[in-house]
């Protein structure tokens, strides 16, 4: 029973739109001894954002005051982040590319796929490169929801796009073998 890629073309739409959402969702979680400090979306990683300081994350038990004079972020600044701008690109590009009729994208949809997932990877790298254990192992940056949802994406429609070439490919292969029996 051959997989029926037409009745499950909805798959890659969804998935790139569930891409395209996860990045208004946090990507990574900076945290001071299991304690959140800050979120950083996925659009704060393209246009860069400050994070809040552990200081800032503290301030409970400061009167009106001094709250109002700390609400401001001090702590590091991140900066724009290209394997962020790469995985928007290509979720834009995954999104376009699955609204194509004709069977000639697949190889060009496994690849936007596949480079979309592979730039999260050199994201989550890169992040964790820069920041890694800080303050004596205090501060951490754990993945966040955003860039969860973001690699399933990727990878639902890596999945997708191959079962449908597999297809293809028998299909192709079932003609040519009736072809040559016809002879």
């Amino acid at each position: 029973m051959a997989f029926n890629y037409r009745k499950y073309s909805g798959i890659p739409k969804i998935s790139s739109f569930v891409v395209l959402i996860s990045f208004l969702l946090p990507f990574f979680v900076v945290r001071c001894n299991d304690q959140v400090i800050d979120e950083i979306s996925g659009i704060e990683l393209i246009s860069g954002t400050t994070i809040r300081s552990a200081d800032d994350g503290f301030l409970e038990g400061m009167s009106e005051e001094e709250t109002e004079e700390n609400t401001e972020p001090t702590g590091d600044y991140i900066s724009t982040k290209i394997f962020a701008i790469f995985c928007l690109f290509t979720a834009i590009l995954a999104t376009a590319v699955s609204f194509f009729k004709n069977n000639e994208k697949i190889v060009l949809a496994i690849a936007v796929a596949g480079i979309g997932a592979l730039s999260l990877l050199g994201l989550y790298i890169e992040v964790n490169g820069e920041s890694g254990k800080q303050d004596g192992g205090m501060i951490t940056i754990e993945i966040g929801l955003g860039f969860v949802l973001a690699l399933f994406g990727f990878i639902i429609q890596i999945v997708y796009y191959l079962m449908v070439a597999k297809v293809l490919r028998d299909r192709e292969n079932h003609t040519k073998t009736v072809d040559d029996l016809r002879r």
